[in-house]
């Protein structure tokens, strides 16, 4: 399914689109967060809530954009600046988003659980290395 979005009730055009009529860094990061925040429109509403979803996920898997490397938290200033964009992602409560970001940790820890378990050290520090001859 595509993601698709509508920035036509959004007041300040110029937080979505550049000069050259792209869609600004910060525009593309909010549309693609409505997939990780499960919330398909911001409005006056949901704005804090749709704050509290994004920032709960940045802190679980990192800031959604960089710069010099280093990460970019989106702000509620930046969020409220979008209110009015819609997208075709169905809106699902905390607690649906909440086991999602639950299921999600959990994958990424049993990842790295199996990169650690066959990485030497850990196989010798944590399995041990068997038994030792005398």
């Amino acid at each position: 399914m595509s993601l698709d979005y509508r920035t036509a009730n959004v007041k300040d055009k110029a937080n979505v689109y550049d000069k050259e009529g792209n869609l600004t860094g910060l525009a593309q990061t909010i549309i693609f967060a409505c997939m990780f925040v499960e919330i398909g429109e911001i409005t006056e509403e949901n704005a804090e809530e749709f704050f509290k979803r994004i920032s709960i996920y940045e802190l679980a898997f990192d800031a959604l954009r960089q710069k010099n490397g280093e990460p970019i938290f989106v702000t509620l200033k930046e969020v409220k600046a979008m209110i009015g964009l819609k997208t075709n992602i169905a809106d699902k409560s905390f607690a649906q988003f909440k086991r999602g970001v639950g299921d999600a940790m959990m994958r990424r820890l049993l990842e790295k659980w199996e990169r650690a378990k066959a990485s030497t050290i850990v196989k010798e520090e944590v399995f041990g290395s068997g038994p030792k001859e005398a």
